[in-house]
């Protein structure tokens, strides 16, 4: 259900388009968001700013120019000069991976005093087939994109490490997969994770993940 903070947008939708050249301002329910489809280089390129109407959560999208978008019978769709398509569907970017980085909010682990040494971390997904992950750790409220290694190919049906990408058969719809991994540690006394994802074969949702760590003195 789409709340209030919606309508509060929409009154002022006239006003951001005049004055900011948006070219669309409206919900797509099937990925609970509100989008604004904004000029950044005139007549040549736009973004898009986009929020989770859950969370209220803001975020930018890049890569999807177009001058204007529409949602038609439940599907969301990009208007350029000589074509209509339809985005936000379907598990690649025109056969491309699709990537995506989180950073999930840091924590003190239970207690502000004293550093923490992350050893282990068991992040949990849920995914659709094959699809390549990294994950690590920022500290103390300093964000970096560093990894211990580059992408790992997780194939959820086929043997780990023996299986070749594009020809091992994966699992069913919604198959869990949740490897041990060893992060780049850091030192610090606050602690965020972070991941990186890449597919171009499956849908893929991270939601969980559980570390191993220990506690060292003040400095």
């Amino acid at each position: 259900m789409i709340d209030e903070t919606l309508f509060q947008y929409e009154l002022l939708n006239d006003t951001l388009a005049d004055k900011l050249g948006v070219t669309f301002m409206g919900a797509y329910p099937t990925a609970n968001a509100l989008l604004l489809n904004i000029p950044v280089v005139d007549s040549t390129r736009w973004d898009q700013y986009v929020m989770n109407l859950t969370t209220k959560a803001w975020c930018d999208f890049t890569g999807w120019n177009g001058s204007c978008m529409a949602v038609h019978q439940e599907a969301l769709y990009l208007g350029k000069s000589n074509a209509a398509t339809r985005i936000w569907s379907g598990t690649s970017d025109f056969g491309n991976l699709i990537t995506g980085y989180c950073t999930q909010a840091f924590t003190s682990l239970g207690t502000f005093i004293g550093n923490k040494y992350v050893n282990l971390m068991r992040p949990f997904f849920t995914t659709t087939g094959a699809f390549y992950h990294e994950i690590g750790t920022n500290v103390d409220y300093k964000i970096d994109t560093g990894f211990a290694a580059t992408l790992v190919d997780a194939s959820t049906g086929g043997t780990w490490d023996v299986s070749a990408w594009d020809l091992a058969v994966f699992g069913d719809t919604g198959t869990t997969y949740q490897p041990w991994l060893t992060p780049l540690g850091k030192l610090g006394q606050a602690v965020s994770v972070k991941c990186n994802l890449a597919s171009n074969k499956a849908a893929v949702e991270w939601i969980a993940t559980e570390i191993v760590y220990e506690t060292g003195g003040v400095l």
